[in-house]
């Protein structure tokens, strides 16, 4: 029995440190190719729709072939409605990471500040509260261009009518890269 065990073990772990060196040397090529050509984007403008971030609008910077920053304007979905849910409207950061793994190469952490919202326009405060997403997705930095960028995360939310909430988060969008 014992001997079946660490047989496994070591397939396992012979498999598993194949996948991790295959992927290294894949990044290592990604960062290769870009800091070997001067094809990197350096400003880019971008609109999405989501699930529950219907709709995004920024303009963004990239700072090095790892990382990017970006400001926009959002309209999430906070909840609360009876037939469709209560929307608002914030801008926001967008920051990014970027390191290829499996079938996505992006991590993205997005922070909007919300200004207004469907519920109540009674509440004096500026800031009627604040919806965080970060997400995995997929965007190609290296062309000049139109692209189809995506992501899958996680995204919550928090106003002073609508308790914290925490849903999937799925988008869909399109960036223009200038070189």
């Amino acid at each position: 029995m014992r001997k079946k065990i660490f047989i496994a073990w070591l397939l396992i772990s012979m498999i598993m440190s194949t996948a991790i060196v295959g992927q290294d040397l894949e990044y290592k090529s990604m960062i290769d190719s870009i800091n070997g050509s001067k094809n990197i984007r350096k400003v880019y403008i971008y609109s999405s729709i989501g699930i529950l971030e219907f709709l995004a609008i920024g303009v963004g910077y990239q700072l090095s072939p790892k990382f990017s920053i970006s400001v926009k304007s959002s309209g999430p979905f906070i909840g609360g409605g009876y037939i469709f849910p209560n929307g608002a409207e914030g801008i926001g950061t967008k920051i990014s990471y970027y390191v290829p793994f499996s079938i996505f190469n992006c991590i993205n952490f997005e922070s909007i500040l919300l200004l207004h919202q469907t519920l109540d326009d009674q509440t004096p405060a500026f800031i009627k509260g604040y919806f965080l997403d970060i997400n995995i997705g997929k965007e190609i930095i290296d062309k000049n261009g139109l692209r189809v960028f995506w992501g899958v995360g996680i995204c919550g939310n928090d106003t002073a009518d609508v308790p914290g909430r925490f849903f999937y988060s799925i988008k869909i969008g399109l960036n223009y890269n200038f070189l």
